[in-house]
């Protein structure tokens, strides 16, 4: 029986992991991409906007770790980074900048004092504007956050990531990306009102029809 690319995505990230860290993970994560319908650069305008989730993915797999400091591999960049609790890490790439600001926050947040080992993976097309930078906070935070019983609520873990990424890139972005990201559901469309930050489902039936994206990098 042929795996979906979920299953594949997934199977991939487990057996780099354990071949990277000689062990088998704790934790798996799936965090999907996103579209946005209507609305952009509405939320941090107090505007509406109506996003949905996608079938592309980042996989983070994870575990702890005896050592020190904690260890990042990435499957699309096949490199990994050593991040020091405590201590800011200066990197000149934006996926280590923004895995190395997700460490430093989370442990600060919530007075963590071990380290982990983990390995991150995706298909979600990069700079093609399906927010794959969100997506991998994300999944590296809700990863962190099982893998240490953290006890997160959905629009808490929007407003963490949201703060990640502000301070990293020294952006004052919004929450279309994380909310579209965290709170879609199967077969709907999230209406989000930025001015209250309340939401609505509409429900789609597409009967075997497809949203096609294009990216035509203009």
């Amino acid at each position: 029986m042929e795996t979906s690319p979920k299953e594949q995505l997934v199977n991939k990230v487990r057996e780099e992991f354990k071949l990277k860290f000689k062990n088998e993970p704790k934790n798996v994560t799936l965090t999907p991409g996103r579209i946005n319908i209507i609305g952009e650069h509405t939320d941090y305008n107090e505007g509406l906007a109506m996003p949905a989730a996608i079938d592309r993915w980042i996989c983070t797999v994870v575990s702890k770790s005896s050592n020190k400091f904690s260890t990042i591999y990435s499957l699309n960049y096949n490199e990994s980074i050593l991040i020091t609790p405590h201590m800011p890490d200066k990197f000149q790439e934006i996926w280590k900048q923004l895995a190395a600001s997700s460490i430093h926050v989370i442990i600060t947040e919530f007075g963590i004092e071990e380290s982990v080992n983990m390995a991150v993976g995706g298909n979600i097309p990069i700079g093609c504007g399906l927010s794959s930078s969100t997506a991998f906070v994300i999944s590296i935070t809700k990863t962190f956050c099982h893998l240490f019983s953290i006890e997160i609520t959905d629009r808490e873990l929007a407003y963490l990531s949201q703060k990640i990424e502000n301070r990293t890139l020294g952006t004052a972005g919004g929450l279309l990306d994380q909310y579209g990201i965290i709170l879609s559901k199967k077969n709907h469309f999230l209406v989000i009102d930025f001015q209250d930050n309340t939401i609505e489902y509409i429900p789609v039936s597409f009967s075997g029809n497809s949203w096609i994206i294009v990216n035509s990098q203009i």
